[in-house]
């Protein structure tokens, strides 16, 4: 591989990563928070603590962001494995932009362009 190449799949790998990490935090924000409603609101709170639980259940969806994004994404950059996380990086990316969070889908964009600059036959031949 050139070091053109190299350098646009090292990256894609990078902001994989910091997606992965950043959709860990929002998991362990979300088990703080379920944690500390249930401990310190009364249960005779129903309304508001129905709403809790909706909105604190939301942020546990993180692990499921962070889990499909280290599997599908990036396990195969770090195999080399361009071809298998272009799609992946396109697909989440946009989910997460729309249901996960907006950092992190922006985070898999910007890391799916980078994938298509490496996979860039220009860019291999050099």
């Amino acid at each position: 591989m050139s070091m053109r190449v190299e350098r646009a799949a090292r990256s894609a790998r990078t902001l994989t990563l910091v997606s992965v990490i950043l959709e860990a935090v929002v998991f362990a924000i979300g088990v703080m928070t379920v944690l500390l409603s249930f401990l310190f609101l009364p249960f005779s709170m129903a309304g508001v603590n129905t709403f809790i639980a909706i909105f604190d259940y939301s942020f546990l969806l993180g692990i499921l962001w962070a889990l499909l994004n280290y599997f599908f994404i990036y396990v195969p950059l770090k195999h080399n494995e361009l071809e298998k996380a272009e799609t992946p990086a396109l697909a989440l990316g946009i989910m997460e932009l729309l249901f996960g969070g907006v950092i992190p889908g922006i985070l898999l964009l910007v890391a799916y362009v980078r994938i298509g600059d490496a996979l860039d036959p220009f860019l291999r031949s050099e």
